[in-house]
């Protein structure tokens, strides 16, 4: 049996657009020629890697437990190519990186600026997704590492809790000055302005009112947390949004903390990866380097 890098590389293409079309685009290569990539590799193999239909190409069962494998392969031929460099001794290599919003605009690049100052041989590439899409990478295998703020579901996930988020309530300044108590009824008949579907704190907010039987009679949707707090701003609705979010409007008196006495709406956010993935030496640096850098953050905000 033969199999070439190039082979995994188209694998791994195909496995994670579901299409020899977009893998082509991605790999610069035509569609005949992907197709013909994939076939010799299945052959060589001895046994189909994807369910083929009309619109897609999803992987099987062993499609499924071969691409971990294929991962590991071109990360492991990715560090072989760098063997020369890393005669220095010196950390080198690159990480792709996806974060749901809030992680990935207000915690994570003041970490990787920290990561790659210390470590400039190094790249960290960050992808800013909502927690559903950053699910879907890792599952794929194109994501190293991934930090979510939502509720994970069953998946080849592994889990670690590396923040304790505070999540607030929040109004126009003006409107609520005076941060008068708030009742439950009032809140419920305020337009609550919310992220998409399968974003992390959507899910959180919904999740917090079905557990506490909120039952709010107008919503707006918006695709950004900017967005969400300039609507707020404007006085056209409320919301819920983590405090490091939020912080810089508060301070200057563009928002408000909406001063009423809920439980704890606190959210645990997530470090996860693929419990089959190969973990490279940049790989355990970078998340031993996150959580120690977690664990500061948490202390300053307390």
């Amino acid at each position: 049996m033969s199999i070439s890098i190039r082979q995994l590389e188209i694998f791994a293409s195909v496995a994670r657009f579901g299409s020899t079309t977009l893998a082509g685009e991605a790999l610069v290569l035509s569609q005949s020629a992907i197709s013909m990539a994939l076939k010799e590799l299945e052959r060589g193999i001895g046994t189909p890697l994807f369910d083929r239909t009309s619109r897609e190409l999803s992987l099987n069962e062993v499609g499924k437990n071969a691409l971990p494998l294929c991962s590991e392969i071109l990360d492991r031929f990715s560090e072989l190519s760098r063997l020369r460099q890393n005669m220095d001794g010196k950390l080198s290599g690159s990480l792709r990186v996806s974060a749901s919003t809030t992680i990935g605009n207000y915690l994570l690049p003041k970490w990787i600026g920290k990561f790659q100052s210390l470590h400039p041989q190094t790249e960290i590439i960050l992808e800013i997704k909502n927690s559903k899409e950053v699910l879907i990478g890792i599952q794929d295998t194109h994501v190293d590492l991934g930090f979510v703020e939502g509720r994970i579901q069953e998946g080849p996930f592994q889990t670690e809790i590396f923040y304790n988020d505070e999540m607030i309530i929040i109004d126009n300044y003006k409107s609520n000055a005076k941060q008068k108590l708030i009742s439950k009824k009032d809140m419920e008949n305020r337009t609550w302005i919310l992220r998409e579907p399968g974003s992390g704190t959507r899910e959180w907010i919904e999740y917090k009112w079905a557990s506490e039987g909120w039952n709010p009679k107008k919503k707006r949707e918006l695709g950004n947390t900017e967005a969400i707090k300039k609507s707020v701003e404007e006085g056209l609705g409320i919301s819920c949004l983590s405090l490091s979010a939020v912080e810089r409007e508060l301070n200057w008196k563009l928002l408000s903390k909406i001063n009423y006495t809920y439980t704890n709406w606190n959210r645990p956010l997530q470090m996860v990866w693929h419990d089959k993935k190969y973990k490279s030496e940049l790989f355990l640096k970078f998340f031993e380097f996150c959580r120690t850098e977690s664990k500061s953050t948490e202390i300053t905000n307390v």
